[in-house]
C-alpha cells in the first residue's frame, strides 16, 4: 500500500543504495542540495527515478561504472561522484525479513520513486 493505493509490482524489485561523495564536501546541508539540484538532469540520464536519501542515492537502476559529475554553486567547483558500490534494501520476499527502521526507508524510497 502507498498513499492508500494498492500496488503491484513485478515478482521482483530491488532497490539500491548508493553513496554520494562531493569534493570538496559543501560546509552546509543547502550547499549540497543546491549541488545535487544543478546534477539532477545528469543524475536522471543515468538512475531514471532516483531518490535523495541524506547522503546516497536510491534507485530501481543497477550500475557498475562510477558516474562522476561537474558543478559549480558561488563560484566553487564541485565533483560529484557516485559510488557504485550498493546494498539491495529489499526484493521479492525480503521486505517482510527486514527491521523496522528499514521498513520505513523501504516506504519512503516506493513513495518516492512512484512520484
Amino acid at each position: 500500500m502507498s498513499n492508500l493505493f494498492l500496488l503491484k509490482f513485478m515478482k521482483k524489485l530491488d532497490v539500491f543504495v548508493y553513496p554520494v561523495e562531493i569534493d570538496p564536501e559543501p560546509q552546509e546541508t543547502f550547499a549540497r542540495n543546491e549541488v545535487m539540484r544543478i546534477i539532477h538532469r545528469q543524475i536522471k540520464t543515468v538512475f531514471g527515478a532516483y531518490a535523495l536519501a541524506g547522503k546516497c542515492i536510491a534507485s530501481t537502476s543497477d550500475i557498475s561504472e562510477e558516474p562522476t559529475f561537474k558543478a559549480a554553486y558561488k563560484d566553487t567547483p564541485y565533483e560529484v561522484t557516485i559510488r557504485s558500490s550498493r546494498r539491495s534494501f529489499f526484493a521479492e520476499n525480503t521486505s517482510y525479513e527486514s527491521r523496522n527502521e528499514e521498513h520505513l526507508l523501504i516506504d519512503n524510497v516506493i513513495n518516492f520513486i512512484i512520484k
